[in-house]
């Protein structure tokens, strides 16, 4: 073995021993716990209260023995998939995992993405539309007409999932876009009579449910084609791109997520009503609908509801800091404080928890840079993550990017 081998490989064997994220994962949960901080006016009660609140006397640090990555246990969480930034990309994530298990179990080639859209301009009022939309979908994907669409095409199932963007001249954009699991390939041919068909019984639906003034454009209004992997978790909603780093679209289009950046960067009072605006329209919303049988299908189980998503944790991982609850008071408040605990958490080598006392607020201002209160802890936590709590259980445990 020579010198450059050995030196690769002892570098291997740490990096497997005290795995930790990368810094652009590290840097992606600082931006979500600022822009989190910053929308906590804005939020609702429970929103509010999520990866701040605890709910008990202490809050640990966990760590991951197989990623390296820390969360806190013992925290309130809320499990927004629309208004939280740190729920929703644990959310997402997981939901996006689950969407490339279907496409893959499937088929790449026997899967097209659909997308609808309906006309929209400022004055609209976001919850009607998304409302709207919603119901023109069902109507689109029930009754005889659409069971032939089903038996022509050899239909086997579908993903749905609501997507909205925002603009200066029209308004709030909501849309939707879907996966279609086919039985067999589409011929050029049935992709055009397919899209056809689509494209006029869609903008019936949305008449139904909406009125003329909101009838798409047969030519723009609807789009079926195949799709690859990026495409569909992008549109989808599931794409895990900072806020800060996406690109706007065409017309200075912006994404909820997009929004509530430029707020926490400018704290321009029109971001703020358009976020208010946005939270109160979707609130109780659902981003992804499996229609039915699709996942038991394709051998995926059940669906776990949001809250279960958040509230997973990995069974590998270990107690590497105990913090008493007056300290964490002082510490929640401290900018960037959260994030720095946890870096130093992914820092530090592994701890066992046994017979490990909470540590003072000296102990932690000493490991995450900044000052902490110098009293000594007194009370007791539960050695086992599992016990800590399960509305607290992977608060801030963000997925790398």
């Amino acid at each position: 073995m020579t010198g450059a081998t050995a030196v690769t490989s002892s570098r291997e064997e740490r990096k497997q021993r005290n795995p930790r994220p990368s810094r652009e994962a590290q840097a992606a949960r600082r931006l979500l716990y600022r822009v989190q901080d910053a929308l906590r006016p804005l939020q609702r009660d429970r929103v509010q209260k999520c990866g701040r609140v605890r709910v008990g006397s202490m809050v640990a640090v966990l760590r991951s023995k197989e990623t390296g990555k820390a969360h806190f246990g013992g925290l309130s969480t809320c499990a927004s998939v629309w208004a939280c930034p740190v729920c929703s990309a644990i959310i997402r994530s997981r939901r996006a995992e689950e969407v490339r298990q279907a496409v893959e179990a499937h088929g790449p080639k026997r899967t097209l993405m659909l997308s609808l859209t309906v006309r929209h301009g400022l004055g609209h009022d976001l919850k009607t539309v998304r409302q709207g939309v919603a119901g023109a979908f069902r109507r689109l994907a029930r009754g005889a007409p659409w069971k032939r669409f089903v038996r022509d095409y050899g239909l086997d199932g579908s993903i749905r999932g609501l997507d909205l963007t925002h603009g200066p001249v029209n308004g709030w954009h909501p849309h939707i876009h879907a996966l279609l699991f086919f039985d067999a390939p589409l011929t050029e041919l049935q992709l055009r009579e397919a899209r056809r068909w689509l494209a006029e019984r869609w903008a019936a639906c949305v008449v139904r449910e909406l009125g003329e003034e909101h009838r798409p454009d047969l030519e723009h209004g609807t789009d079926l084609r195949p799709c690859r992997i990026a495409e569909y978790l992008t549109k989808l909603g599931l794409e895990l791109t900072s806020p800060g780093r996406t690109k706007r679209g065409k017309g200075n289009q912006r994404t909820p997520m997009q929004i509530a950046y430029d707020f926490a960067e400018r704290r321009d009072e029109r971001d703020a009503e358009l976020w208010r605006d946005y939270c109160d329209a979707m609130f109780g919303a659902k981003m992804l609908t499996w229609s039915r049988g699709l996942r038991k299908r394709l051998g995926l189980g059940e669906e776990a509801t949001d809250e279960e998503l958040v509230e997973e944790q990995e069974a590998a991982a270990e107690v590497v800091l105990l913090i008493e609850g007056r300290e964490w008071d002082e510490l929640r408040d401290v900018p960037g404080g959260r994030a720095r605990v946890l870096e130093a958490a992914e820092r530090e080598p592994a701890k066992g928890s046994s017979g490990a006392g909470p540590p003072s607020g000296e102990q932690v201002g000493r490991i995450a840079g900044f000052a902490g209160t110098k009293e000594p802890a007194s009370s007791a936590f539960p050695a086992s993550p599992r016990s800590i709590g399960r509305n607290g259980a992977v608060c801030g445990a963000v997925p790398s990017a």
